[in-house]
């Protein structure tokens, strides 16, 4: 957790653990901007007419964790978006976009 800033300090931001969920605010305001993760997952299995499953052994987690990717429930840590990128030979950002919820 960030440490106390006085006035004119940059925000805090913490990382939530193992994922690329970040909660940014001021401490002054007490107010929190989640910040989650759409991507296109989805789109780029079924163009290469991965199933779910095989998607999940190329990566080496279960096909509830894919399906949990896609659908928005899980955001991945940030091994497992690099192992994503690397599968779908492009840069994470091409595949996962930040979505501010405020």
């Amino acid at each position: 957790m960030a440490a106390e800033h006085g006035r004119g300090a940059r925000p805090d931001v913490q990382l939530g653990h193992g994922d690329l969920v970040l909660f940014v605010g001021t401490r002054h305001r007490h107010r929190s901007h989640a910040l989650s993760l759409k991507n296109t997952l989805r789109v780029l299995r079924a163009e290469r007419n991965l199933s779910q499953a095989d998607l999940a052994a190329l990566l080496g987690v279960s096909r509830q964790t894919v399906n949990a990717l896609e659908v928005g429930k899980y955001d991945p840590s940030l091994p497992l978006a690099f192992k994503i990128a690397r599968t779908f030979a492009r840069p994470i950002e091409a595949i996962f976009i930040f979505n501010n919820d405020s």
